[in-house]
């Protein structure tokens, strides 16, 4: 099976993480994929996003992280860009046609775990593609913390860890869809830009798509998990 791990780099204001600390995580990840299943869209300009395109910088549905963002209008800058990962992954389909399942991966997913003593390693990611590799048609598997239940608007919400995602080409368009229209109808009702975790659910709960949640946490789990799905 032809799989593209795929993620992106957009320069914004940030306080957790510098740009080459972001390209290092991104150098462990590439070098785990192997060069022929990585895309990496660099230097992404903001105002290359679909949403920024659609909105100006609304204020983000939740409360600012000071230990991340200097100002709310970064903050909501943030969250605009979390919703192009579906944009980026039909991308690297359009420049690789022969790609069958996109794997998105956040550029630095390689630091995740550390708090939990469970931090993403090489090894972790290799095993992951080969799990990905036996992936069944007919399911789109997706890591999540909680079970079911409403979205809270204002909220983080931990229905999914939105960090890493496997999609089957032949969803990835519906997908895009479901999601591009969630999004839209979260901002028209609540004026505010939501984290990518407050719209997931909704595409999961209308979309009719084969989602097939499996547990995990902000760590190892989402890739070494991936069986239970299977």
């Amino acid at each position: 099976m032809r799989i593209k791990v795929v993620t992106a780099f957009v320069p914004l204001k940030v306080k957790h993480l510098t740009a080459d600390s972001y390209h290092e995580y991104g150098r462990q990840l590439a070098a785990a994929c192997g060069p022929e299943r990585f895309q990496l869209y660099d230097n992404f300009l903001l105002e290359g996003c679909w949403l920024y395109r659609e909105h100006p910088p609304l204020v983000p549905a939740s409360a600012t992280p000071g230990d991340r963002y200097e100002t709310i209008e970064d903050h909501a800058k943030s969250n605009i860009v979390q919703h192009s990962r579906t944009q980026w992954a039909l991308q690297a389909v359009k420049d690789d046609p022969s790609v069958e399942v996109v794997v998105w991966l956040d550029l630095a997913i390689m630091k995740q775990g550390a708090w939990l003593g469970n931090q993403i390693t090489p090894g972790h990611v290799v095993d992951f593609l080969e799990q990905v590799e036996k992936l069944p048609s007919g399911i789109i598997p997706f890591p999540g913390i909680a079970e079911r239940g409403p979205v809270d608007p204002s909220g983080n919400n931990w229905r999914f860890c939105g960090s890493t995602h496997i999609w089957p080409v032949c969803y990835l368009q519906a997908i895009d869809t479901s999601y591009r229209f969630h999004t839209r109808e979260f901002i028209r009702k609540h004026r505010t830009i939501p984290l990518d975790l407050a719209v997931w659910p909704t595409v999961e709960e209308r979309s009719g798509l084969p989602f097939r949640w499996y547990k995990a946490e902000y760590d190892a789990t989402q890739l070494t998990n991936l069986g239970s799905a299977l």
